[in-house]
């Protein structure tokens, strides 16, 4: 008798890569073939893989089509195999797929909105964290200022695009006909977060980019206003990362702060 972690193991490898050893655990009926047979199974577990990329990309799927997208779910399968017990984390190669793979690398606006989509996604997905609150920098001496060093919440995503992919995908997911495509001449900073229960997003001014960029590598607020001043003039610069920093807090962007 074959032990059950060997057929495990078989299966497996059969469903994986369609492995001859599992079929020989099997036996041909009066009206089909094994290797038939046990393509049903073979043939259920990608199309599962197809539900999850389409549960991860709706919009995506909707801005390519149906015949589109099932061409891409084979592909982005084949070259990504599932190798996490959790499926939630099967779709996390798909913007690195895009971008390398014809005809999906020349539309750039594609793997950027596979991006911002998985982003959200991210975002609504990842562990509730602390959340800074302003009256606790109110209680902060006056000399601890320039060393505060501030850490962003564990749901807080940026990510540059130089496609108009998050109207489109706004569009899409208010069933609505999308605007075209728009390129622009430098990447612009998107902010994805979780407020509540819902994922949100808004586009980064330069500065504002600038000082988030700085604030996430661990800068202290001395070095954030200095970052700045590559924008505004020395006085204008503290005030416009004071500004940036209420809005960061006011938005639950920032989960600590250090001394």
């Amino acid at each position: 008798m074959t032990a059950l972690l060997d057929v495990q193991a078989r299966f497996q490898d059969f469903l994986l890569n369609g492995g001859d050893g599992f079929l020989d655990l099997i036996c041909d009926t009066s009206k089909e073939n094994r290797r038939v047979l046990a393509g049903a199974y073979y043939d259920a577990y990608r199309l599962r893989l197809i539900e999850v990329l389409d549960n991860d990309f709706p919009n995506l799927h909707g801005l390519i089509g149906d015949d589109s997208f099932l061409e891409l779910a084979a592909g982005y399968t084949a070259a990504h195999p599932s190798t996490s017990e959790n499926a939630r984390w099967f779709g996390r190669h798909m913007t690195d797929y895009l971008r390398t793979n014809e005809p999906y690398a020349s539309q750039p606006v594609v793997g950027e909105l596979a991006a911002f989509e998985w982003a959200l996604g991210e975002a609504f997905d990842a562990p509730d964290s602390d959340t800074l609150v302003a009256e606790t920098l109110e209680n902060m001496a006056s000399d601890d200022w320039p060393g505060l060093v501030f850490t962003l919440g564990g749901a807080v995503r940026r990510l540059p695009l130089s496609t108009n992919a998050p109207d489109i995908w706004q569009a899409l997911d208010g069933e609505q006909v999308p605007p075209s495509v728009e390129t622009v001449y430098a990447s612009v900073t998107w902010l994805v977060w979780r407020r509540d229960f819902s994922a949100i997003y808004r586009a980064l001014d330069l500065d504002e980019a600038r000082a988030l960029d700085l604030l996430a590598s661990g800068k202290t607020f001395t070095e954030v206003c200095e970052g700045l001043c590559e924008f505004h003039p020395p006085d204008m610069a503290s005030m416009r990362a004071a500004g940036c920093l209420q809005q960061w807090i006011a938005d639950g962007l920032i989960a600590s702060v250090a001394t």
